[in-house]
């Protein structure tokens, strides 16, 4: 007798109460973005562009800067360059004496590069240090022929050798931020 009621009200229950047809969903219609919007919403929601690199769209200001590419850095090491970056990642830290300088990575098309404002840079263009970039950087490049990294004064003569270092790292000398496009 349970066995019979229970398969009645199945029947009854899927005859008077029908299982609704699914509607379709409507999605508006919305317009195409176009490159560098889609590229900042990307940037803001992902942290990262999907199909461009973020200086794509500083076409002229990098044309202006006269930048060398950041994979060339190895090849400059003493001289005096100008990058043009995306900052990808940014540490501050203490000298010995407990002033505050800042590590920056800064990123083209070529790579990336890494960069120090010490103290004295630092005070003067830390406060530039907003948001991703891009970035203008000029300073010497440090490290010898053979990899070993050199002090240089302000004026880019060398103090003599420091720690090897098989990387090259830009000293900044100046920095700006690029007013967006």
């Amino acid at each position: 007798r349970v066995r019979l009621r229970a398969g009645w009200d199945q029947a009854a229950g899927s005859e008077l109460f029908p299982a609704p047809e699914p509607a379709e969903p409507r999605v508006p219609s919305l317009p195409e973005l176009d490159a560098q919007r889609r590229a900042q919403i990307e940037l803001e929601l992902l942290g990262f562009t999907t199909a461009h690199h973020p200086l794509d769209f500083f076409e002229e200001l990098i044309e202006a800067a006269a930048p060398i590419p950041c994979a060339e850095l190895p090849q400059r090491r003493g001289q005096r360059v100008t990058i043009v970056g995306w900052l990808v990642t940014s540490r501050r830290a203490r000298t010995s004496n407990g002033e505050w300088m800042r590590f920056l990575s800064l990123e083209d098309r070529s790579g990336i590069a890494e960069t120090v404002l010490f103290p004295a840079v630092y005070r003067r263009y830390g406060d530039r240090l907003r948001g991703l970039g891009p970035y203008i950087a000029r300073g010497i490049v440090d490290g010898g022929e053979d990899g070993a990294a050199i002090e240089v004064d302000a004026h880019g003569l060398p103090l003599g050798p420091s720690a090897r270092s098989s990387a090259c790292t830009l000293r900044v000398e100046y920095l700006e931020r690029a007013a967006q496009a």
